[in-house]
């Protein structure tokens, strides 16, 4: 549970892996989720890569960067921390007369499905700290097929942002035991 993510041991190198492991396997195991993915901001490659992946294809993720420029980055950065829904993405290209008359509006709701699809996620969910994305949790349908409910976006937000606060603790102690080690060094 959200609990399970503080127990983290921050003596531990290897904190930020063993914690991304935690996060997807406490989701996919509470929730009955087939599919589920965590993307963590790389400063390397100026973008969202995928850190951790269950029940995808390697071939098919292990290539996926969404630079800021990428529509789902830039909607998950500016949205308040809500998580985006594909059902309600589709209801909306297939329903909103708006969309019809509106094409810049329609092609960055089409950018959005289009990276949804291509990670197999049903829902997008930011992890937000200090109003900065610095990852997104992908999930996959229920293996029950159940769409998700009201109850279940509250739980999946509020263990994004114990998350996002565990992931930036973690990047936080990573650098500070480099700063140490050059010190001790010199």
């Amino acid at each position: 549970t959200a609990y399970e993510i503080y127990q983290c041991d921050w003596s531990s190198d290897v904190c930020s892996s063993d914690l991304s492991t935690l996060i997807i396997d406490t989701v996919t195991q509470t929730m009955h989720i087939d599919k589920s993915s965590l993307l963590l901001w790389r400063e390397r490659g100026k973008g969202f890569k995928i850190s951790l992946a269950k029940g995808l294809e390697k071939e098919k993720v292990e290539n996926i960067n969404l630079g800021l420029d990428n529509q789902l980055i830039k909607t998950l950065s500016n949205n308040d921390r809500r998580i985006l829904n594909r059902e309600e993405i589709e209801a909306r290209l297939n329903e909103d007369s708006r969309l019809r008359e509106d094409k810049d509006k329609r092609r960055e709701f089409e950018e959005i499905k289009r990276d949804l699809d291509k990670l197999e996620a049903m829902l997008s969910i930011p992890l937000m700290t200090k109003n900065r994305l610095i990852g997104i949790f992908n999930l996959g349908t229920k293996k029950s097929e159940d769409t998700f409910t009201g109850e279940d976006i509250g739980l999946l937000a509020t263990i994004a942002s114990q998350a996002a606060t565990a992931l930036e603790n973690a990047q936080l102690y990573a650098e500070r035991r480099e700063i140490e080690k050059a010190l001790h060094q010199r």
